[in-house]
């Protein structure tokens, strides 16, 4: 995953790096290898710098802010084809340095297709896959093509999704094509902007235009227009005016977005439930999960865990059989048995997960299978073209590990089964709607008390690289998304999985001083504190997550308790 931006002014600008910093710091969750920028100055230079490191380790180094011209255009790089470097971020330029741009995804047939512009004379600076492209433009633009018929032949000649924005010396505008990858325009009175993603075009402008796939857009500061890549016509778009205040996106008075986020969990599980008790938007999802012969859902990282989840709550309240997957592996895995009578549910925070839009694609062109998308973003592709969608409602989230969607994604799984057992009649226990409606108050209290123990762990397990976070029953899928959650943070390696499976095997990685958390429901006490001793009796230290009791508080070495609660449905918090 990478992150473009593109911006064309009426004219000279000498605060147009600033503005481009404001858009990459909106970005930064999206490459932390390499940032870059390029702009076309007064006299009609290319002022390029990049280099290795996040978004402010580079503007300290190579004063971005300080950049000048009427247009500019940025990268911030998560490595995939070359490693990080400078030679390999991005912008690139041409061969002839008339023109920059860069790009955002993957060319899957970049060697090929390196090989066939060597053949052609081309001579490479880089092992990117966003220096290829530049090239491939660079070779059909050369040839009086015009920008409209050059992509044509680029899409043609190349494999895989991305979005790339580039531009050219001699031309006052940009082109930004949309091949799969996340791409916004934004429109304001005296600029075009365009943006993989949407916070950062609100930063500066309400109205903004959601791009399709095969879109091409040319844009200057005041005028745009959009090619059909594939039916070689131009279209119009709708132009959206946002509703959300993008102040509320600013991290203060917090220190990290991460952290800031954490506390609106509190402020977003009762909007959802505010709006998911006072609104009909269940009826449908409802009566085609009863109606469906099998249901299958499917996400990508914390959407994964989070529905893994939810197949727990749909078969013990609902007495509902799910099938969950990996977005990447829903169609390897099932593709050759769904069938017409199925229903296929893609969870995603931002609405435009690839994997899942290659699944909603192949069930839309096989028509089998009705799909339901669970999203944050209702603007998004999979919010507006699958069959139904159920909003999750947890507004922007900046800090890249899901803090508020994965909350409110299990909430809003646990609301659905709960309301699908009632549509059938079956009778459920374990849970009230009284006890639902207090999770708010819930994550409160442990945010409260979880303080302390919390900076107290920490330091114990910083001086470990590895560890393993066990889960069982329903406290699986959260011991898994932990895991995720400090990879993402620390960057080191914690292993989630199923506490039972644990001795077979991955339980030899364990000797004196190695960290198991287990993250436990007082119904599994006796088998837990089983799995507990195994690790005990080998020397390591043992972490218990959950509600206090005498059995896991005597045998613990270190607990981090979340409130006392009436039912094993919200404990797994």
């Amino acid at each position: 995953m990478c992150g473009i931006f593109g911006i064309v002014c009426a004219s000279k600008r000498d605060d147009l790096g600033e503005v481009m910093v404001r858009a990459a710091r909106r970005l930064s969750y999206r490459g932390y290898d390499s940032v870059g920028m390029a702009t076309f100055t007064g006299n009609g230079q290319i002022d390029l710098r990049k280099d290795v490191g996040d978004i402010t380790k580079t503007n300290a180094q190579l004063h971005f802010d300080a950049m000048t011209g009427d247009r500019g255009l940025l990268q911030l790089r998560w490595s995939t084809f070359g490693r990080p470097s400078t030679t390999n971020a991005q912008p690139h330029l041409t061969m002839n340095r008339d023109m920059v741009g860069a790009h955002n995804g993957n060319i899957t047939n970049n060697p090929f297709v390196r090989e066939d512009l060597q053949a052609e004379g081309a001579t490479f600076e880089s092992e990117n896959d966003g220096e290829t492209l530049v090239l491939l433009v660079e070779k059909y633009l050369s040839r009086g093509m015009s920008p409209e018929e050059a992509y044509t032949q680029v899409s043609h000649d190349t494999e895989g999704d991305f979005a790339q924005v580039f531009m050219r010396r001699d031309k006052h505008e940009m082109y930004a094509a949309k091949m799969g990858s996340s791409l916004y325009l934004g429109l304001a009175d005296d600029f075009i902007c365009v943006s993989s993603d949407l916070p950062s075009i609100l930063e500066f402008t309400r109205k903004y235009v959601r791009l399709e796939n095969g879109d091409l857009v040319i844009f200057d500061d005041k005028n745009y227009r959009i090619f059909r890549l594939p039916e070689q016509q131009y279209v119009e778009r709708p132009v959206t005016v946002s509703d959300i205040d993008i102040e509320n996106a600013n991290k203060e008075p917090f220190a990290h977005y991460f952290i800031k986020e954490i506390h609106e969990q509190v402020e977003g599980t009762h909007n959802l439930l505010s709006l998911y008790d006072g609104t009909s938007v269940w009826q449908d999802f409802i009566e085609a999960l009863d109606s469906a012969d099998r249901v299958f859902m499917t996400g990508a990282g914390t959407s994964y865990h989070a529905l893994l989840l939810g197949a727990y709550y749909f078969n013990k309240l609902a007495r509902l059989p799910v099938f969950p997957s990996w977005g990447s592996q829903m169609l390897p895995l099932y593709a050759a048995s769904v069938r017409e009578g199925d229903l296929i549910v893609l969870v995603s925070q931002s609405g435009e997960t690839k994997d899942l839009m290659n699944v909603y694609e192949w069930a839309k062109a096989k028509g089998v299978a009705r799909t339901f998308s669970v999203v944050n973003n209702i603007g998004s592709t999979l919010a507006l073209h699958c069959d139904g969608m159920i909003p999750i409602c947890s507004y922007l989230e900046i800090s890249v590990p899901a803090t508020k969607t994965y909350t409110n994604q299990v909430l809003c799984f646990l609301y659905a089964a709960m309301k699908l057992a009632e549509h059938r009649g079956i009778p459920y226990e374990g849970i009230t709607w009284d006890d639902l409606h207090r999770v708010p108050r819930l994550i409160q209290e442990t945010i409260e008390m979880s303080q302390q123990p919390v900076k107290e762990l920490a330091s114990v397990l910083l001086e470990h690289p590895s560890m393993h976070i066990l889960g069982h029953d329903m406290t699986h899928p959260v011991a898994m998304e932990g895991a995720l959650k400090m990879k993402e943070v620390v960057y080191n390696h914690p292993e989630g999985m199923y506490s039972s499976e644990f001795k077979h095997g991955p339980l030899a990685s364990v000797d004196e001083g190695y960290p198991v958390i287990f993250v436990s429901l007082p119904e599994n006490e006796d088998l837990v504190l089983s799995h507990m001793n195994e690790v005990i009796c080998r020397q390591g230290i043992v972490v218990h997550v959950g509600q206090p009791s005498k059995g896991y508080d005597k045998i613990a070495h270190y607990k981090l308790p979340i409130p006392a609660m009436g039912n094993p449905y919200l404990r797994r918090r």
